[in-house]
């Protein structure tokens, strides 16, 4: 019998119909993070709302969404990076006013055991009253 990535007893839970990964694995829950350029210098960072770490489990990243209400009609953008609390690099996440969306990670991320989800601001809008909107989605295991 092999093994495979949801098992180490060589049987999957899938296999089994297991409500466990049914109920982690079906659906994913969205944290929300808002604030204007002025808040969002390039040199802010935190913890992305409810994503503050939880001993024995970890967060699995599939994508993000933003969006920015621009306060005139120059167009700009706002990049931040994501990391856990060993500032270990997941990804670089990026919205524009040309181009809000939503976007999935090629694969999902996996945050380390009990981290918090920190957003670091590597270049944010241009003005300090355009206000950012973003949203990260994610499960638990």
């Amino acid at each position: 019998m092999g093994f495979d990535a949801f098992s180490s007893s060589g049987v999957s839970p899938l296999y089994k119909r297991s409500q466990a990964i049914l109920s982690e694995h079906a659906f994913s829950d969205t944290a929300f993070l808002s604030g204007t350029g002025a808040s969002l210098s390039a040199t802010a960072s935190g913890i992305f709302d409810g994503l503050s770490g939880m001993e024995g489990k970890s967060y699995i990243i599939f994508g993000w969404g933003g969006a920015i209400a621009e306060t005139s009609t120059d167009h700009t953008h706002v990049i931040f990076q994501v990391v856990d609390e060993d500032g270990k690099h997941h990804f670089v996440a990026h919205t524009e006013t040309t181009e809000n969306g939503g976007y999935q990670l090629r694969q999902p991320i996996k945050v380390k055991e009990g981290s918090p989800v920190i957003y670091k601001v590597l270049d944010s809008p241009s003005k300090a009253g355009d206000l950012v909107y973003f949203d990260l989605y994610y499960t638990i295991i």
